[in-house]
């Protein structure tokens, strides 16, 4: 029997890869479902997360806040393990266009979603009939495109500060199930360790400095609460808040053979 990690590996590549003749919205739905049943199941066991990455290291006081563990990264979907060590957090930041999955697998975070309520224009072009986003290409392809980050922020968020619903915050451990995104739900959120240290699986599609035609690369965009209206809450772009930044470590899991 094939381990744990490859079983949902193989699933997120059937999910999310475009066919010649795109898939039925029920099909998609079918996949998606498999896929999170599947990584609902998963533990740090089965990707033998290297737990000395969850401690601080007092010999060196450099040691980044957040390690990011590359399992899988195509032109389709991104998989990774996050592990925040005690205190750290991911600010507020954004997935535009994107699915995502996390499953946390070690401690607690505390998670903070936010939802816009003036959803980016896209295309009729892009959608496909199930809801995903069509065209994506390589990063490699993403580096090449004459629009800057803040042309393509421009385009997705076209009102600045953005108006959005801000969800009750949830408190989520490794013994609850996944955590999901979509292109137009839920899809800024904030981050945070709770009670120590904690590590999560993390399933992007499509991947960050993908192409959206037209508009330019996904760029990771953070943002601070700027007021409130009503009751929606006013979020603005920022660069990256400084205490925030990641090191990288080996994934040490089962043998990948997608």
């Amino acid at each position: 029997m094939a381990p744990l990690v490859e079983t949902v590996i193989r699933q997120a590549v059937k999910t999310f890869t475009k066919s010649p003749n795109a898939p039925s919205s029920t099909v998609f739905r079918e996949n998606f479902e498999n896929l999170v049943s599947h990584v609902n199941h998963l533990t740090y066991n089965d990707v033998r997360l290297d737990r000395s990455l969850l401690v601080s290291n007092t010999m060196n006081h450099r040691r980044a806040p957040v390690t990011y563990v590359e399992i899988l990264e195509n032109k389709e979907v991104t998989i990774g393990i996050f592990i925040l060590r005690p205190g750290a957090k991911l600010p507020l930041h954004d997935h535009p266009l994107m699915y995502g999955i996390l499953k946390v697998i070690f401690g607690k975070v505390s998670i903070q979603s936010y939802t816009l309520v003036k959803k980016p224009t896209v295309p009729e072009k892009l959608v496909e009939p199930n809801g995903d986003v069509s065209g994506t290409s390589s990063g490699s392809d993403a580096s090449s495109s004459s629009l800057s980050s803040l042309e393509t922020s421009d385009y997705l968020y076209s009102e600045i500060p953005l108006l959005a619903n801000k969800h009750p915050s949830m408190i989520v451990s490794d013994t609850d199930s996944c955590c999901v995104l979509t292109p137009t739900e839920r899809n800024l959120h904030e981050i945070r360790t709770v009670d120590g240290p904690a590590a999560f699986i993390d399933i992007l599609s499509p991947p960050y400095y993908s192409v959206i035609p037209d508009v330019g690369p996904r760029q990771c965009l953070y943002f601070i609460e700027v007021g409130s209206e009503k009751s929606l809450v006013k979020l603005k772009p920022v660069p990256n808040q400084s205490e925030y930044w990641n090191d990288t470590a080996p994934y040490q899991g089962p043998p990948i053979n997608n």
